[in-house]
């Protein structure tokens, strides 16, 4: 089939195409190292400008000289995104003289939405750039599976975690983004968009029992991408080979009943069982496990009350102001600032014209992404069908670990979403306009 383009798009001169192809190269290095090294690479830079600023600012010159934002405004999830950060700029401009840097750092919650603009910009100036980045991210599945375990013993298993590469002990990778990843990874291999040897599915296998072992909230994370690929009928023999790798993994661990100590919890055959248990099960022996789930619940109904049915239902109490102090849920590091949920972060913040809003967001983009599904799939439009389908298992999977974690706060998954959100929006706009530009 001979490939083109949408006629309505603006031609790249040489210079910009060349800056527009160097900038998603880049950004997907930046994802890259976010997945695995977490906060150690976030904090690359000087405060208030780290690396992530950075490449938003980068972003944003690719975007403009692409002269393609408005074209990302032709898929409607776009509007409401763009209402959502309209709605957060004026919940954030108030809170500025008070608080600072403080409202600037919670404003990120959806100031990054401006990541989805700027890649769905940039790939639709260049359709083609949507298949390079499929097989760009079959390099990231090689290079993730077979680095994430290395990484993680080595953040997790040390005594002293300043001894690894000199990081603070608040740097370690996070269980929940890990076991995001892997879902991610596996709903790749699933709908036939990329694959792994048998070394990096034995390696898939052991990092998801060593962070299932620690996080629960990604452990729902990673069953509900899995959970998508089930509805739609893609638990071939794809998904079956990767599922035999988890088992014999698990297996072995039963097995053997080897237990390796991490901190407050141990990888074993037991913890995992018992993290799995404890999700829809009260463990009375763990008290570590239920404490946090109580702890998220209290906290979680106060701000339904104050907001919902309280004072702060229009406006939230704005971004800056640090919720854990106010709402008296402070944990003893006096480090948190949020909830452990990125939708009641939302509502706290900017009420619920804003929650509101950050739904609609989400529902206009993962419903018309499920139309595209349906039709690419209908028109036997394999490939497109393939990154539809991966895309909406991803999405699940990150918006459910943003469910229990402080995910979409930070760059570590904040830049990863909205990045995925804007490729989604490429996407919608070119299998409408013209599916065979990219061949």
């Amino acid at each position: 089939m001979t490939a083109s383009v949408d006629a309505r798009a603006p031609t790249e001169r040489r210079s910009v195409r060349r800056f527009g192809d160097w900038y998603l190269w880049w950004h997907g290095c930046l994802l890259a190292a976010y997945a695995l090294l977490g906060k150690a690479f976030a904090y690359v830079g000087v405060g208030p400008v780290f690396v992530g600023e950075l490449s938003l600012a980068a972003g944003l010159l690719a975007a403009l000289l692409s002269r393609s934002v408005l074209r990302v405004f032709t898929v409607p999830a776009t509007w409401f995104l763009a209402a959502l950060m309209c709605w957060g700029a004026m919940r954030t401009v108030p809170s500025f003289g008070p608080y600072g840097r403080d409202a600037l750092r919670d404003a990120t919650l959806w100031g990054y939405g401006l990541f989805a603009l700027v890649v769905g910009a940039v790939i639709l100036a260049r359709p083609q750039r949507l298949r390079d980045l499929v097989a760009r991210y079959q390099w990231f599945t090689a290079i993730f599976v077979i680095a994430a375990p290395v990484i993680y013993v080595g953040f997790w298993i040390a005594e002293d975690p300043a001894s690894v590469l000199g990081l603070d002990p608040t740097h370690r990778v996070k269980p929940g983004d890990m076991l995001v990843h892997l879902a991610g990874i596996t709903a790749f291999v699933a709908v036939g968009l990329g694959r792994l040897s048998w070394v990096g599915l034995a390696c898939l296998g052991g990092t998801f029992v060593l962070a299932a072992s620690v996080g629960r909230g990604g452990l729902v994370a990673f069953v509900a991408a899995v959970a998508v690929l089930a509805l739609a009928g893609r638990i071939g023999r794809r998904v079956w080979v990767v599922g035999s790798a988890l088992a014999v993994v698990v297996a072995t661990l039963a097995l053997t009943d080897v237990s390796v100590g991490l901190l407050r919890r141990e990888v074993s055959f037991r913890q995992l069982a018992v993290n799995a248990a404890s999700i829809v099960v009260s463990q009375a022996d763990q008290p570590n496990l239920e404490d946090t789930k109580l702890w998220r619940l209290l906290w979680w109904g106060r701000i339904v009350g104050y907001t919902v049915t309280g004072p702060f239902f229009w406006e939230g109490k704005g971004f800056g102001i640090n919720l854990a102090d106010d709402d008296g849920f402070q944990v003893t590091s006096q480090t948190l600032r949020s909830p452990h949920n990125a939708h009641l972060t939302f509502l706290a913040r900017s009420g619920v014209p804003g929650f509101v809003l950050w739904l609609l967001a989400q529902g206009a983009w993962a419903g018309a992404i499920v139309v595209a599904y349906l039709r690419s799939r209908a028109r036997h439009h394999a490939w497109w069908a393939s990154v539809f389908l991966f895309l909406l298992a991803y999405w699940i999977a990150m918006l459910v670990n943003a469910t229990f974690d402080v995910f979409l706060e930070g760059p570590m998954g904040g830049i990863w979403f909205w990045s995925l959100y804007g490729v989604g929006l490429a996407a919608l706009r070119l299998y409408r306009s013209a599916p065979e530009a990219v061949p």
